[in-house]
């Protein structure tokens, strides 16, 4: 594979992409999943533990969610000013929100049916799905609707044999008056090196002695804002697919971002 790297693409060039591009649907957030309020800090970062956060389950066809059903959590962890953190899947878009200063996490999780609607993840849920797709696909592409700047995001990947990579990407600004569509890419190579690192937008790549094989995924998961270190933080994600990552970007004078460069199309309001 190519070096990897996080890529913006604007609106026109992603159209025509999409048209023509193959891609395994992580989540299409078409299912819809009732809004989770988070009332309590837990003074811990530890969201699986069902005692300190709110979380449900919901399945839905694997043509919209990766492996037919999708976990999501929502965790306050500081709350000064009696404010809430809260995540839900409506109308084909996740939205975060955190109050004002308060810090919290928010949770998806992709690895199979558990049905106890509880954030304990099942690293061999999903069985071995092949995400690359018999090596035609090799990036993550996320739509990010808005986002605020300067928080952190870590996608998990785990294989069938045990081994994970966990890559975290920093946020970048994504205000609501920017035209709609724009996508960001990671490298597959990212999660199978386990690096390199630096490279634009990726703040931190950590993995087992032995890398994730994609090939072979048994669960995935996204944390928002892990270490709950940031300030009232919003985040809407329009969809989560794996893509073949376009050659022609270096020709286009795309520039190289961080996470969440992306466009509005009716956010919704946490």
């Amino acid at each position: 594979m190519k070096t990897s790297k996080l890529i913006t693409l604007s609106s026109s060039i992603l159209l025509a992409y999409s048209v023509n591009a193959s891609a395994v649907t992580i989540d299409l957030f078409d299912v819809n999943q009732a809004k989770l309020t988070d009332l309590t800090a837990s003074g811990s970062l530890d969201f699986a533990n069902p005692a300190n956060s709110e979380s449900s389950s919901v399945s839905g066809p694997i043509s919209s969610i990766l492996g037919g059903n999708r976990d999501l959590g929502v965790n306050l962890v500081t709350n000064p000013l009696s404010n809430s953190a809260s995540i839900q899947v409506a109308g084909g878009y996740m939205s975060y929100n955190v109050g004002s200063g308060a810090t919290g996490q928010g949770i998806v999780q992709w690895d199979g049916n558990d049905g106890d609607g509880n954030l304990g993840l099942n690293t061999t849920g999903l069985g071995g799905i092949d995400l690359t797709e018999g090596g035609t696909l090799n990036a993550f592409g996320i739509q990010t609707i808005f986002s605020d700047f300067n928080f952190l995001f870590t996608i998990t990947a785990y294989d069938m044999l045990g081994n994970w990579t966990a890559v975290t990407l920093a946020s970048s600004d994504v205000p609501l008056s920017l035209p709609d569509g724009v996508l960001s890419l990671i490298g597959f190579d990212t999660f199978e090196n386990c690096g390199p690192f630096p490279e634009p937008g990726v703040v931190n790549v950590q993995c087992s002695a032995t890398p994730v094989d994609l090939s072979n995924l048994g669960a995935l998961q996204a944390v928002i804002d892990p270490t709950a270190g940031f300030l009232a933080l919003d985040l809407t994600l329009n969809s989560i697919k794996t893509v073949p990552e376009p050659s022609i970007l270096g020709l286009l004078g795309i520039g190289l971002a961080g996470f969440g460069a992306a466009s509005r199309r009716k956010a919704i309001k946490a």
